[in-house]
Formats: structure tokens, sequence, C-alpha cells
């Protein structure tokens, strides 16, 4: 799904609907998400430890992983890459969505 589809779909819906994430077709369960999107750092995004771009690092941040994230790389590319991500269980889901 894109942007411009999600855009699309969530302007169908009253504003102050609460978006959920449901997951688990097999044995569905609803979740929370959480306030922000999370998008994978990218060569421009700086450092994930400090923030500062990789020429501003001191010596004393000379141990951080330049734009690296435990390794993590998204299929594609990740500029083009934001993540609904996650919050909190809140009830069980319906197996109707899948279908």
């Amino acid at each position: 799904m894109t942007a411009q589809e999600l855009i699309e779909s969530l302007s169908r819906l009253d504003p102050d609907t609460e978006i959920r994430l449901m997951s688990q077709p097999s044995w569905p369960f609803e979740y929370s998400l959480q306030d922000d999107l999370w998008e994978p750092p990218t060569a421009d995004s700086g450092c994930v430890e400090c923030g500062y771009p990789e020429d501003g690092h001191t010596e004393e941040d000379a141990d951080h992983d330049f734009n690296a994230y435990d390794g993590f790389e998204p299929e594609g590319n990740p500029a083009k890459v934001a993540y609904l991500v996650e919050g909190y269980q809140l009830a069980y889901g319906t197996k109707d969505a899948w279908n």
C-alpha cells in the first residue's frame, strides 16, 4: 500500500475514527498504533545513536554505527518505506476482516 492509497482510504472516514491494526488471521487480535510512523535510516538521516551526521561525530562517538539499525535493511528503497508500528493489544479481532 502506498501513502496515497492509505490517504484515500482514510479520507472516507469520519476524522474522529480510531484506527487500529488487526493481525494474525488464524487468531485475530486488535492493536492500537503508535502515534508516529517509523522510517528506517537513510544515507542522509544521520547516526541512529546520536542523530549527528557522520562528519559531526566526535572521537567519543567513533564506535557508533552510522546509518545502521541492528542490521535491518528494508527491501527496495528505504527512503520510500514507512511503518505503522503496533502499540498495545486491545481486544480479540474477527476473521471476517480477511474475507
